[in-house]
Parts: structure tokens; sequence; C-alpha cells
């Protein structure tokens, strides 16, 4: 009897430094928000699709970060643009304007919800970690949807994202 107690104790003692020494694994879970003051965090019940990317191209003049959730069939993301010049930590206007906007939900056909006219926020790039090819930020905007007439307030977004360059 104290045998098997005394491997009880060591099972369980092996078990308990093994669930602690576990991490979760580093995949891009690093983005949430709240979409009209509900929170929102991205999901993909698919194994083909991620839930989040987040992809810089054109000599990384281009920056584009998209989340998704296929439970609720939302999107929320957004792009910034900066003819020559590499896109670097700071703030960015998601205005429309210099191809730089926010969206939620633009994958459905008269749901696009788009920054511009008015409707604008803010895109920040606090970090932008090239050796681990991370990237760290917060993130606001309202965007306006032309056939409805309506707007989604998207607020207290935060990222951590790995990026891929293309």
């Amino acid at each position: 009897m104290k045998n098997c107690l005394k491997n009880l104790f060591f099972i369980s003692l092996i078990m308990i430094l093994t669930s602690a020494s576990c991490k979760k694994d580093e995949i891009d879970t690093g983005f949430t928000c709240k979409v009209n003051d509900n929170r929102w965090l991205p999901f993909a019940n698919d194994f083909k699709l991620q839930e989040t990317e987040c992809h810089f191209t054109n000599n990384n003049e281009e920056l584009f970060v998209f989340a998704r959730n296929t439970n609720r069939n939302e999107a929320i993301g957004f792009g910034i643009y900066t003819q020559g010049i590499k896109i670097q930590t700071g703030k960015y206007n998601l205005d429309q304007k210099q191809i730089m906007r926010g969206f939620f939900d633009e994958r459905i056909p008269g749901q696009e919800f788009r920054t511009g006219n008015g409707y604008s926020g803010i895109l920040e790039i606090k970090s932008i970690d090239e050796t681990n090819k991370r990237m760290t930020g917060t993130f606001y905007f309202d965007a306006y949807n032309e056939t409805t007439k309506q707007t989604v307030k998207i607020t207290s977004g935060t990222y951590n994202l790995k990026y891929v360059n293309y």
C-alpha cells in the first residue's frame, strides 16, 4: 500500500510539473477588440483557415491584418500602404486616404463596413520584431455601411501577431 501511494504521489508530481512547464503554442491568437462594446475574438472552426493573418508586402510598404470568426461569419481587419516608405512603429490614420482603412465584415456582399468619409480610426504599431517576425499594437475605428447607413464601432483593439513577408 505504501508503494502504491508513493507511486501515485510521484506520478501526480510528474503530471503537475509537466503541465506547469507546457506553454501554449505561440499561434497567432493575439487579437482582440470590442465591436459595439461587445468583446470580439477570432475563431476558425475549419482547420484550413487561420484565425488571424498578418502580412507585409511591397518591401514592407504595405501591411494587411485580418481576423475571422467563422462561428459568427464575421471578419475584422485593416490595411495600410505607405508608398515608398517602409512601415515602422508609430500611429497610422485609418481614414481611406492614402489607401489606409479598417473594415468589418467586408467578405459579405451588402454587409461591408469601412472607414472613410468621416469614419476613421487609428492603428498604432508599438513594436516590430524582425528577428521573430512578430508585431504588436493597438487599434480602433468606426466603420460605415453605405447601403444600410449603419456604423460599427471597433474599440479596445490589441494585437500581438506573427507576420509573413511576401
